[in-house]
């Protein structure tokens, strides 16, 4: 267990909640704007009256992504830490982390939300850069004892 140890992982937690709120704002501001609402038909029970709305709420590969990418990753960081969702392991070792967190700078804070985005995605880059620290100072570290949640 090296120094650095528990404020890498303090600091994955705070990562993982930024990322958490910037894709809670970016979802609420991709709709913003939108045309997407709800209209009872006039004409009959069959008319298409609603493609906005379905339109918006596709399940498809692109829209996910554009509307839901950075929430999704949020909610992925945040399950690491835990212990009542800790059901996927993202990283075992701390030169995985140290990806991780570069991932989740990238491709969930950096692109979004303005400001915030970046606040978030340069706390993600500090705690990659103490992952990677803690890679090279403690090569005997056990890799359960990174992956195990901070919270019950």
């Amino acid at each position: 267990m090296s120094l650095l140890d528990m404020p890498a992982r303090a600091l994955g937690i705070t990562a993982a909640v930024a990322t958490l709120v910037v894709g809670v704002v970016h979802a609420i501001n991709s709709f913003r704007g939108s045309t997407a609402s709800l209209q009872w038909p006039k004409a009959g029970w069959f008319d298409e009256t609603n493609e906005s709305f379905s339109e918006a709420f596709l399940l498809t590969p692109y829209q996910i992504a554009k509307h839901w990418q950075p929430l999704l990753l949020g909610l992925i960081a945040l399950g690491q830490h835990v212990r009542v969702v800790h059901v996927w392991r993202i990283y075992s070792n701390w030169l995985q982390a140290t990806l991780w967190y570069l991932f989740l700078a990238f491709f969930g804070c950096l692109g979004f939300t303005g400001d915030l985005g970046i606040v978030a995605g340069l706390i993600c880059l500090v705690a990659s850069f103490l992952a990677l620290c803690n890679a090279c100072l403690d090569r005997s570290a056990h890799p359960s004892a990174l992956t195990e949640p901070l919270f019950a």
